[in-house]
């Protein structure tokens, strides 16, 4: 494969901005470890990291809805319904509205990489190049 973009991105605990956590400072992962969960699927990148960072400090969260669709799962914290573990890329809209907040969990961050891969054998057409160029030059720009 070609890299044709790569972005770290980080990956962080949220809530609704209504959550009572939501204004607490420094908590920590015992702290939250009994909240409702709404989470990514397993084996998801940063769901994994999520289990890693849990299983290192013997913990673990049960969440009550798994869900691929990160944009649902935002939804549902949006709504207090429960917090989750998300990537900025993904809530960054919803922070800058008020709808949902970082949680200020100590030492629980942790960074996966958004790429745009291209097969080195395969022929890219005018209109995949068009398209790279547009989503490499949005990134540039901070639009995503």
């Amino acid at each position: 494969y070609t890299k044709m973009m790569e972005k770290a991105e980080d990956v962080f605990f949220v809530s609704s901005a209504r959550n009572k956590l939501a204004d607490q400072k420094r908590l920590n992962l015992k702290d939250i470890t009994g909240c409702d969960f709404i989470l990514t699927e397993k084996g998801m990148s940063y769901r994994d990291g999520l289990d890693r960072l849990l299983a290192s400090k013997n913990l673990a969260v049960t969440p009550f809805l798994e869900v691929g669709d990160t944009a649902v799962i935002c939804s549902l914290v949006e709504q207090n319904m429960g917090i989750s573990f998300l990537p900025e890329y993904t809530v960054r809209d919803s922070i800058k509205n008020g709808y949902i907040k970082k949680l200020d969990v100590q030492q629980c961050t942790i960074t996966v990489y958004r790429q745009l891969l291209c097969r080195k054998d395969k022929y890219i057409t005018p209109q995949m190049k068009a398209m790279f160029d547009i989503l490499i030059e949005n990134e540039k720009k901070g639009r995503h």
